[in-house]
């Protein structure tokens, strides 16, 4: 299992009083909770495809993990990936384009990048960000990988690269276009 941590520091520990008096009994503040933001990933092979599962949260903390791990997989000649995002918790702008940039790297191998099991947090900001119309989704690993079979000697699954698949239960739509075109020019 491949596994990246960042951790996220708190701040100093804070005291809070009231008038000269307080100065010398200031009373310490307990520090906030700031949990480590944390990126997992899990690689299998299913149907012949590598299948990358990501645990935890795709930000801009974490994007370069996910970045590092496809750079890896193309390295050793796989132009195929699923990535199974069903314990993907959450997505930002930055694990957008993280995730875009895998899929363009993919296919300038020839290659090709689905996303499977999408929880519903990520599938609903992919859609309103516009970028949902840009990946085959599919709503299990199962699902892509009986796709991608299917079309072998295709371009990507569900249709070619021009025209690929609505993911289920987005809009049909980009809402954000002006988001879409800031995260295609690079």
């Amino acid at each position: 299992m491949t596994t990246m941590t960042v951790n996220s520091l708190a701040g100093p520990l804070l005291t809070r009083g009231v008038g000269a008096a307080s100065k010398a009994a200031a009373r310490p503040v307990a520090k906030p909770v700031v949990e480590p933001v944390r990126l997992e990933a899990s690689l299998a092979v299913q149907g012949g495809l590598p299948t990358a599962s990501l645990i935890g949260e795709l930000n801009g903390e974490t994007a370069a993990f996910l970045e590092r791990l496809v750079d890896d997989l193309a390295a050793q000649g796989e132009s195929r990936v699923v990535l199974d995002l069903g314990q993907l918790f959450s997505v930002d702008l930055a694990g957008v384009a993280a995730l875009r940039d895998a899929a363009a790297l993919l296919r300038e191998c020839g290659g090709w990048l689905s996303l499977a099991a999408l929880r519903p947090r990520v599938r609903y900001f992919l859609a309103r960000t516009g970028a949902a119309a840009h990946f085959a989704t599919y709503r299990s690993v199962d699902d892509a990988v009986r796709d991608a079979e299917a079309c072998v000697g295709a371009d990507a699954p569900g249709g070619t690269a021009d025209e690929l698949r609505q993911p289920v239960g987005s809009a049909t739509r980009p809402v954000m276009p002006a988001l879409v075109s800031t995260l295609t020019r690079r």
